[in-house]
This record gives C-alpha cells, sequence and structure tokens, in this order.
C-alpha cells in the first residue's frame, strides 16, 4: 500500500500522520515502540521487537556502564 502523507510541524518536531486503517493492518497502535531505517533515499518503519521492560533494562545498564564501555571503544581506536 502506498500513501502520500506531508510532514507537519508539532512543536519543535516534524511529523508525519499514519493512517488508522495501515496502523490497523500492521498491529500498530498509539504507544506502540517503533524503529526507523534510513534506506538510501526511503525511510522504513518496523515495529520493535524489545519488550518495554527489555528496553528500559538496556538503557539502565548503558548508562551504569557507559564509563567502561566508553574506553573498551576508546581502546579500538588507539
Amino acid at each position: 500500500m502506498e500513501t502520500v502523507k506531508k510532514i507537519i510541524k508539532v512543536g519543535n518536531s516534524n511529523a508525519v500522520v499514519i493512517p488508522a486503517d495501515m496502523l490497523n493492518k500492521l498491529h500498530l497502535s498509539t504507544g506502540d515502540d517503533i524503529v526507523i531505517n534510513e534506506q538510501d533515499d526511503s525511510i522504513k518503519i518496523t515495529k520493535s521487537k524489545l519488550s518495554e521492560s527489555f528496553q528500559d533494562a538496556l538503557a539502565e545498564a548503558l548508562d551504569k556502564y557507559h564509563g567502561a564501555l566508553e574506553d573498551l571503544r576508546k581502546g579500538d581506536d588507539q
């Protein structure tokens, strides 16, 4: 299904409204996490397969170990 939409201004951001029939077909709803990938001159949107609790745990671990991960990354540059 192809649909032409305009990019609209929402506060300080931009947005694209996804039609309800497309959301229903793809089993997406308000509040779902999505993944946005740039591919050449297009954008691909898919539903996130990571649970919210996993995403929260991952974010917490990345915050907690940010310094160690950064040190490891810098070690690869040297």
